[in-house]
C-alpha cells in the first residue's frame, strides 16, 4: 500500500506520457484488478492521443493549479486527464459525456480521483432526451451526422452547473462534434462566469465550419478571441494570463 501511495505522489509530478507505466508498476504492488483496469485505460488514452489530430486546447490559455475546469465532450479523457494534471488535487474537473462506452472508460480512468465529476449527459440548449448518431467509430456521437441512433439524456450547461453547485468556471474546453452552437446557447449564465474557453469549432454545419458563429458569440459575451489554424476558438477575459505568464 505504501509503495502504491508513493507512486501516486510521483505520478502527479511527472508528464502525462509517463503515467501508464507507473500504473503498470503500481499493479504489481497491489492485487486489486481496478489498478490493472486503470493502467489499461491510461495506456489507451496515451495511444489514442498519439493518433488524434494536433489540436492543442492549451496553446494560449489553460487551467491553473486549484482551478475548476469544465470539459464538455469528454471522449476517452485525453483533455480531461491533462486538465486534472494542471489543476492538481486542490482543483476540480467536471467531465460531460453522453456516450455510454466512453462513460464506462472514463469511470475506470478516474475511479480513484475524488476531484473528478462525470456527468452522463449531452450538452444542448434544452433539457430532455435526444438522439445522437454514431459515426466514424463506435464512440463518436453527433446530432448532425448519419449513423446508428443512440438515445441519450440532454441538458443545458447552465442547469448542469446549477445542479452541481458550480458558480464559476475557470477553464472550459468543448468538443461536441458539431453541437457547439446548441451547447453554448444553453450556457448563457455560466459562460458569463467563465474566464477561459476553448471550443473545437472545425465541425461543418451546412457545409461551413462553426468557428465564425462561435467566435462571434463569445465576443458578444465579452471575451477576447483568437481562431487558430486547427479550427479551435480560444477565448479569454481581459487581464487573463497566458500559459507563458504574460497578460493577453
Amino acid at each position: 500500500m505504501r509503495i502504491r501511495q508513493g507512486l501516486r505522489r510521483i505520478e502527479s509530478l511527472l508528464p502525462l506520457w509517463f503515467s501508464p507505466f507507473l500504473s503498470l508498476l503500481s499493479f504489481f504492488s497491489s492485487p486489486r484488478l481496478s489498478v490493472f483496469q486503470e493502467a489499461k485505460s491510461k495506456i489507451k488514452v496515451f495511444w489514442l492521443k498519439s493518433l488524434l489530430p494536433d489540436e492543442d486546447y492549451f496553446r494560449l490559455v489553460a487551467p491553473r493549479e486549484g482551478e475548476t475546469a469544465l470539459v464538455v465532450g469528454g471522449g476517452y479523457g485525453c483533455c480531461a486527464l491533462q486538465c486534472l494534471q494542471k489543476v492538481g488535487r486542490k482543483g476540480k474537473v467536471i467531465v460531460i459525456e453522453p456516450c455510454p462506452k466512453c462513460l464506462r472508460f472514463l469511470a475506470t480512468l478516474f475511479s480513484e480521483k475524488k476531484n473528478v465529476v462525470l456527468v452522463p449527459k449531452a450538452a444542448m440548449d434544452r433539457k430532455g432526451e435526444c438522439y445522437l448518431y454514431l459515426y466514424l467509430t463506435d464512440v463518436n456521437l453527433s446530432a448532425f451526422s448519419k449513423g446508428m441512433p443512440v438515445k441519450v439524456c440532454a441538458d443545458t450547461l447552465d442547469d448542469i452547473c446549477a445542479e452541481l453547485g458550480v458558480e464559476r468556471v475557470d477553464y472550459m474546453a468543448m468538443d461536441v462534434e458539431g453541437a457547439e452552437i446548441e451547447a453554448l446557447r444553453g450556457a448563457k449564465r455560466i459562460i458569463g462566469r467563465t474566464e477561459k474557453v476553448v471550443v473545437g469549432a472545425y465541425h461543418l454545419r451546412n457545409g461551413k465550419p462553426t468557428w465564425a458563429w462561435v467566435e462571434r458569440y463569445l465576443k458578444k459575451m465579452g471575451f477576447k478571441t483568437k481562431v487558430t489554424d486547427d479550427g479551435l476558438v480560444h477565448a479569454w477575459r481581459t487581464g487573463t494570463r497566458s500559459n507563458a505568464g504574460s497578460l493577453i
